[in-house]
C-alpha cells in the first residue's frame, strides 16, 4: 500500500516560509528620484546652450569685426590712389595746395583737402580737376567719415562750398588722424605747414568704433607716397630751385611717435 504524504505539495517545498513582496523591494525610481535627474538634465542643458551661444555671438562679433576693417581698408585705397594723384602747377602753388587742419578738443578728427585727377567718389556733374576734402564728423547722429568735392577752380572763400553736402563713405570710423612726413624736419610731423608744397608721404590712421564696449581699438593705417610733391619742393615764388635728392619719399620709415 502506498503511503499518503499528508501536508506536503510537491515542488512546494519550503513555500510556507515565503513573505509577500512589499513595495520597497519592487525595482524602479520614486518621484523624487525623477524630479532631481530631471533638474539636473535640465541645469546642463542650460548651461550648454549658454556656451554655445557665447560661441556663436564671439563668432559672429569677429566676423562683423574683419568685415568692417576689410570695408574701411578698401575706401581707405581708394583714398589713398587720390591722393596719389595730388595734382600740382607751377603757375598756381595756393591753388593746389595741400591743406591740413589737425583734431581740435571738440573732434576726434583732422581734415585734409587735396586737388586730384582722381577723386575718391566721381561726383555727378563734376568734371576736371577736383579738391577733395576729407574728415569725420556727425551725420544724423552718428559719427561717420564723409567726404565733400567741388571744382577745383573755385575760390577758397566762395559760397558754393559751404552748400557742398557731404558724403558718407562709412559710419565705422570714429577718428581720423593724419601724419605728414617733412623733409625739413626728416620726421613725421602731426600737422602739414607747407601749404604751398606737397608732403611727399602722408599716413592715414582711422580708428574704428568698436563693436561691444570694452572692445580693444581697431585700427587701419594707410601710408601714400605722393609724386608730385617733388615737383612742388622744387617750386619757390614761381620758378624752380635744384632737386633735393636726399629724401626718397618711397624710403621714409613711419614713425609715428608709438601709435599706429
Amino acid at each position: 500500500m502506498r503511503e499518503r504524504c499528508v501536508g506536503r505539495v510537491p515542488g512546494a517545498v519550503g513555500s510556507a516560509n515565503r513573505q509577500p513582496p512589499t513595495a520597497n523591494s519592487l525595482s524602479g525610481f520614486t518621484l523624487l528620484e525623477v524630479l532631481l535627474a530631471l533638474s539636473v538634465l535640465g541645469i546642463m542643458g542650460v548651461m550648454i546652450f549658454g556656451t554655445f551661444r557665447s560661441l556663436v555671438d564671439s563668432t559672429t562679433r569677429a566676423e562683423n569685426a574683419m568685415e568692417d576693417v576689410h570695408v574701411v581698408e578698401a575706401l581707405t585705397n581708394r583714398i589713398g590712389d587720390s591722393l596719389m594723384a595730388a595734382a600740382w602747377y607751377d603757375s598756381d602753388p595756393t591753388l593746389y595746395a595741400f591743406r591740413h587742419e589737425p583734431a581740435t578738443a571738440t573732434s576726434d578728427a583732422d581734415t585734409i583737402s587735396w586737388v586730384t585727377t582722381r577723386p575718391p567718389f566721381r561726383k555727378e556733374g563734376l568734371e576736371g580737376l577736383v579738391r577733395a576734402e576729407l574728415t569725420v564728423e556727425e551725420v544724423d547722429g552718428e559719427d561717420a567719415l564723409v567726404l565733400r568735392s567741388w571744382s577745383a577752380y573755385w575760390e577758397e572763400d566762395a559760397e558754393e562750398i559751404e552748400e557742398v553736402e557731404p558724403v558718407v563713405i562709412t559710419r565705422s570710423v570714429k577718428a581720423f588722424k593724419v601724419w605728414c612726413y617733412d623733409p625739413q624736419e626728416k620726421d613725421w610731423v602731426e600737422e602739414w605747414q607747407r601749404p604751398r608744397q606737397l608732403p611727399p608721404s602722408v599716413a592715414l590712421v582711422l580708428t574704428l568704433i568698436p563693436e561691444e564696449p570694452g572692445d580693444p581699438v581697431r585700427e587701419v593705417v594707410k601710408r601714400v607716397d605722393l609724386p608730385m610733391a617733388t615737383v612742388s619742393r622744387a617750386t619757390k615764388r614761381g620758378q624752380r630751385k635744384k632737386q633735393d635728392s636726399s629724401i626718397t619719399p618711397g624710403k621714409v620709415e613711419l614713425d609715428t611717435g608709438g601709435q599706429r
